[in-house]
């Protein structure tokens, strides 16, 4: 008999979460449509939806062709469903196992709901079993089953948290342990906001590519310089930062000025430098493991509901 196992899968624009039996694994969100073998000295294991081949994660970036996941039609897209088929994959997912995942608040309604297993149903060899085995919860919701997991006495406490991902910023408001429908909100103010900012500014002034994460490990660094190639150039990083944190702080004061509360949660991949930059007159609390805390609240919030 096969052992069950519970797969909670956080899909996010940058990087992809995937939390099982007390470990965590995060990959590279980019993917490639596979479409002839290239000359390379790394190994490619193309994943199949609908027929078609594609490449998830830092391979994709090698073979190149990476697809655009900031659209708003990424959601339920053959990419979107080749990323968690590979989420299946590394956690040797069988036909017992239940899987939880999340999508964005401001995408979370039924007919979204139904649109995605439908397409899962579909794409993969799974059918039935899987569909019959999965959970779509709001995105924020995983973030509330973790919290409460480490810290059950905020359980029926009024909670707002706050996800700052690469391309959204999600609110997400539990009370009594019940989400809070008409709270939840999705922005469009994620981290790509700034990294996208600079990105332009530093082409037109260098006529220099960079990516995201050459840019974001400048951030990260606090100097005002970014290394493109094997140069390092003076540019304002800092002015930038300053720029998009007042933009955060106003959206972040805002919703927790208009939302009674007992405590506001911070979390996301960036949430601990984030943390540091906005000025705003309420605590925030920093949620443990805040990269992974959706993934693993998808997979207490199975537990929860199974007892």
């Amino acid at each position: 008999m096969k052992e069950k196992k519970t797969i909670g899968i956080d899909i996010g624009h940058s990087t992809t979460k995937a939390f099982t039996e007390n470990q965590g694994i995060v990959l590279s969100s980019a993917v490639s449509r596979f479409l002839t073998k290239k000359a390379a000295n790394y190994e490619v294991n193309p994943i199949c939806i609908n027929e078609k081949k594609y490449i998830v994660g830092e391979t994709a970036k090698k073979y190149g062709g990476v697809i655009n996941p900031l659209s708003s039609s990424f959601i339920a897209s053959e990419p979107w469903l080749a990323i968690f088929a590979c989420c299946l994959a590394v956690n040797n997912y069988n036909d017992s196992d239940v899987v939880v995942m999340g999508i964005p608040n401001g995408a979370y309604i039924r007919k979204y709901v139904s649109k995605i297993k439908y397409n899962i149903e579909n794409a993969f060899n799974y059918k039935q079993v899987l569909c019959r085995n999965i959970h779509i919860i709001p995105q924020g919701a995983g973030a509330y089953y973790a919290h409460v997991k480490i810290h059950p006495d905020d359980a029926n406490e009024s909670l707002a948290f706050i996800d700052v991902g690469y391309k959204n910023i999600n609110f997400t408001v539990f009370s009594d342990a019940c989400y809070i429908e008409n709270k939840a909100e999705t922005i469009g103010l994620g981290i790509s906001i700034l990294t996208d900012a600079i990105k332009k500014e530093f082409y037109r002034e260098y006529m220099c590519h960079t990516d995201h994460v050459d840019i974001w490990n400048a951030i990260l660094k606090e100097k005002n310089e970014i290394v493109c190639g094997d140069q390092s150039y003076q540019f304002d990083i800092i002015n930038y930062v300053e720029w998009y944190a007042e933009q955060l702080s106003y959206k972040i004061e805002h919703f927790l000025e208009i939302t009674p509360l007992s405590k506001a949660i911070l979390l996301g991949g960036a949430a601990e430098y984030i943390h540091k930059k906005i000025n705003i007159r309420r605590n925030l609390n920093i949620i443990d493991q805040p990269i992974m805390a959706n993934a693993l609240g998808y997979v207490h919030y199975s537990n929860v509901c199974s007892e």
